[in-house]
């Protein structure tokens, strides 16, 4: 699914306008047992775009309360 051009080109648009931030995909072994793109990105990463993502929204919103 990843590979798909309609998917790879409505996933980046969508990161590009900042409507979404995009974690990826990663390739490695999958359940299935193929090699490939299509597992889940490292916690890590996750957790910090997740924290990043946040923080920003907090500042933002202490910015506009004076």
């Amino acid at each position: 699914m990843w590979n798909n051009p309609f998917t790879e080109k409505a996933s980046f648009s969508l990161d590009e306008l900042g409507i979404i931030t995009l974690i990826p995909p990663i390739k490695k072994r999958l359940a299935c047992g193929d090699y490939g793109n299509g597992a889940m990105a490292e916690p890590f990463l996750i957790y910090s775009t997740v924290r990043l993502f946040w923080e920003s929204e907090a500042h933002q919103l202490s910015a506009g309360t004076s």
